[in-house]
């Protein structure tokens, strides 16, 4: 998942990605949060069903704050499994 999301990063032309149940999990996540903080033609992204942790989903919610130039307008992630602690911070992001 690295490579591509490295890959993709700057391209030009990239307006719907659908990564869905991959079993990517939070290192994926981190690589797509990568790619959503430089890629500013990515409209619709479809990750869910890749067995991440809400721990990591601070890390998307950066990612999504800081690119001035998304177009992103459509993320769907899908259900999230997790303890009441990594619920609260999931919480506290504000995703």
């Amino acid at each position: 998942m690295e490579s591509l999301c490295s890959f993709l990063q700057h391209n030009k032309s990239l307006i719907y990605l659908d990564v869905s149940h991959n079993n990517m999990g939070d290192r994926g996540l981190y690589a797509i949060s990568g790619l959503i903080q430089t890629n500013s033609t990515l409209q619709v992204l479809w990750i869910m069903g890749n067995m991440f942790s809400a721990r990591s989903l601070p890390r998307l919610g950066q990612s999504l704050s800081t690119n001035t130039e998304s177009r992103l307008y459509m993320l769907k992630i899908g259900k999230i499994e997790c303890e009441e602690e990594d619920f609260d911070l999931f919480v506290r992001t504000g995703l």
